[in-house]
């Protein structure tokens, strides 16, 4: 009997951002707030598990070549994938800083809104108000939500249209992550 060796799967990345624009295509032809607020938090959830699969394949694949051993995987363990990929950044020869990044805000906003739908950090609001981490990303335009002030945060977020940019920007930041890291050291 021959050992068994490990098997990587390569492509479920781009398997999970194809059901999160699915989500977020049913989330527009939803007939009802509650059955688009499911789909658009669906689509959320699968757009930045995308990215973190993604994350997932190159260290597998560049692991060695950038020095990530099981020590550096568990502290990823209890990070965002905005500070695994500022981590990644500062590997690569040369070391590429976030803020030349164009897209990491976009990273960096879609985790903070995946991480209030599935509430992470659960917390009451009044209609009206943002939670603080999501608040800026509001004012700067990189989210457009529906309604008004009279709506709570969810019902204005859980919809569509904002399903349908937090799609494009998991497309932008994956396909922008290859364009900087996917190479050898």
């Amino acid at each position: 009997m021959t050992p068994s060796q490990p098997i990587f799967v390569a492509g479920l990345e781009s398997l999970l951002l194809a059901e999160a624009a699915e989500a977020s295509r049913l989330a527009a032809t939803a007939t009802t707030p509650r059955e688009e607020g499911a789909k658009a938090m669906t689509s959320i959830l699968l757009a930045v598990a995308a990215i973190e699969a993604q994350t997932g394949i190159w260290a597998t694949i560049f692991g060695v070549d950038y020095q990530i051993d099981h020590h550096t995987l568990r502290q990823w363990r209890r990070r965002g994938p905005q500070d695994i990929m500022k981590d990644i950044f500062t590997r690569l020869k040369p070391p590429i800083p976030v803020a030349t990044v164009t897209w990491y805000t976009h990273l960096c906003a879609v985790v903070a809104l995946r991480n209030h739908v599935a509430h992470y950090f659960p917390e009451f609001r009044t209609p009206g108000t943002w939670p603080d981490e999501l608040k800026g990303y509001i004012t700067n335009g990189t989210f457009r939500p529906t309604g008004d002030d009279t709506m709570d945060w969810t019902s204005r977020m859980l919809v569509a249209a904002v399903s349908s940019q937090v799609v494009d920007y998991a497309r932008e930041i994956m396909d922008g992550f290859v364009g900087i890291a996917w190479r050898p050291a």
